[in-house]
């Protein structure tokens, strides 16, 4: 199985979603099944990420995702609205910030 290390990444994106954009974020979301009902829980999981990349020594960027653009974002990006879509998200943007060789 592939990791984080195997891309030899010094830093990794985390998506983030805005407690008040929570709602929205759920409905334009396809897995949001999938999803933690309340923002609370979607934070509290998404710490024990940024916790565990943070110890293992990579730089950890929240990336932002508004729920009125990530839709348009996505489909510009070839991936769908979902797991898969925040996390190429997450990774572009932190590419952006501190070069190719990250998540």
């Amino acid at each position: 199985m592939t990791t984080i290390k195997d891309f030899n990444v010094r830093a990794v994106g985390v998506p983030w979603v805005r407690k008040d954009d929570y709602e929205a974020f759920l409905l334009v979301s396809e897995d949001a099944d999938q999803l933690p009902e309340t923002w609370e829980k979607f934070t509290q999981y998404t710490k024990m990420f940024e916790n565990k990349w943070k110890a293992d020594g990579y730089i950890v960027e929240r990336t932002y995702i508004d729920p009125e653009t990530f839709p348009d974002w996505c489909a510009k990006n070839g991936v769908r609205v979902n797991t898969e879509g925040r996390k190429k998200f997450a990774a572009v943007v932190v590419a952006e910030k501190y070069g190719r060789n990250v998540s």
